[in-house]
């Protein structure tokens, strides 16, 4: 799970800087109920939409992403079971 301070500044830096929630998510193409969600500690943002919410707010590193992209690009190849050898 993301960091609760870490996700408290994320709600901090909206405030002081007169954004809200709904506009960035509306601008980065993310739902405002999954934003909310994550600022909020209702998902962990460890995959799928949360995970790329959490790396566009900074609360992850852009590495996770891509290693993440790697792990799903390897598992969805043709001949390969899951978790192992083909």
């Amino acid at each position: 799970m993301t960091d609760k301070s870490a996700r408290a500044a994320v709600k901090a830096w909206f405030e002081s800087n007169g954004i809200s929630v709904s506009d960035w998510a509306a601008s980065n193409g993310f739902s405002r109920d999954a934003v909310y969600a994550l600022l909020n500690g209702r998902t962990a943002g460890r995959r799928g939409h949360a995970h790329r919410i959490a790396i566009a707010l900074g609360l992850k590193s852009p590495t996770q992403l891509a290693q993440a992209a790697a792990l799903n690009t390897d598992a969805a190849k043709p001949g390969r079971a899951k978790g192992g050898e083909p």
